[in-house]
Parts: C-alpha cells; structure tokens; sequence
C-alpha cells in the first residue's frame, strides 16, 4: 500500500476575498447607528424566540390538530365525550346562576331601595310576567322616575352592577323646563329568574 499525502496549498485569492468581506462588514457595521443595531438585536431576539419557544411547541400543535380531525371525522364521540363531562353543561350552569322566582320581590325590593339611595322620586312601580313553559321566567319592570341626569345615570349604574340578572331594555329622558336639573325618566328593566316548576 502506498501513503498518500496530500496537502492543501493555501488560497491567496480565497484568502483575499475572506478579508475583503470581513472588512466590508465591519465597515457596514460602523454605518449602522444605534437604529440600525437596535433592529438587529430584535432579529436576533426574534430567531432566540423562534427556537426556544415556538418551535417545541410545534409537537403539542401537530397533536391537536390530529384530534382535531379525529372529533370532525367521528362527531358522534365528540357528543359522548361533552355529555359525560359536566363541565361543558354550560346552559345549566347559566339557570343555577340565576335567582330562584320565589325571590323576585325581593329583587324588586333592591331596586326601589337603590332608587331611594339615590335620591330618585319613584311615582309607581309597574311590572309583569309574561307566561313562559321554559325555564327562564322575565319580569318586565318599568320605573317613573324624576331626579337628575346623574341621579338616574347613578341609579342605572348601581342597579346593574349589584343584580346580575337584570338588564336595561329602555330608557326615554324629558325635560319639562331647560332652567331645572330635574328630569322625569321611563326605565324599563328585564329581571331574569328561574322557574321553579320546571
């Protein structure tokens, strides 16, 4: 056998260009202002970010989406597996928050004390229920009231925020005379209560 020896002669002109590059670099480098290194440092943490975060998690991506089409392909196991899952009973989570229809009076009762807090004048109070079979009752409660704009914009507020429940359907302002602050209102809530026949 024989032994070979080989030996690499260096390039110059490899060598030339590899300095030249260098120094173009280092010159473009210099040009670049703390903008121009600002953004590089956002490249390079974006591509730090990319392979840290982005692309372990690809794996977790990628299996989704197979169970994804695996639920598309079999919807009847997707509905066995929501039925048997408490957690996704959303609609009867909904009912249990709602207040008991025996309670109603005293919804109405809290209404017309905030109204009172506020220093509202409250003529008559008018509501009804309409009949409902579902197991969502509605009370349709409608308030004359007089005081003024903040008054009743305070009382709104008040009313909403410590009764879940109850939601604005309509509100009409007038103004007898433009000299006075007072304001005569019609609100018009909507209290939501559960049946208890149902």
């Amino acid at each position: 056998m024989e032994n070979i020896n080989l030996t690499l002669k260096p390039n110059r002109e490899l060598n030339h260009k590899l300095a030249y590059m260098a120094q173009f670099v280092k010159y473009k480098c210099r040009q670049l202002g703390w903008q121009g290194w600002m953004g590089m440092m956002l490249i390079l943490g974006s591509l730090l970010y990319l392979l840290i975060a982005a692309i372990p998690n690809t794996h977790q991506f990628q299996q989704l989406q197979m169970e994804m089409t695996v639920l598309k392909a079999n919807p009847t196991l997707n509905i066995v597996n929501r039925s048997n899952n408490a957690q996704f009973d959303i609609v009867q989570k909904f009912y249990d928050l709602l207040p008991a229809q025996k309670d109603a009076n005293s919804k109405i009762t809290a209404i017309l004390n905030v109204a009172t807090n506020t220093g509202l004048v409250i003529d008559k109070v008018e509501y009804d229920q309409p009949l409902s079979a579902s197991s969502l009752i509605q009370y349709q409660i409608k308030l004359p009231l007089k005081g003024s704009y903040i008054q009743i914009r305070q009382f709104i507020n008040q009313v909403l925020n410590t009764l879940p429940s109850i939601a604005l359907n309509d509100i009409s302002l007038r103004r007898e005379d433009i000299t006075t602050d007072q304001l005569e209102a019609r609100i018009q809530f909507t209290l939501y209560l559960q049946n208890e026949k149902q």
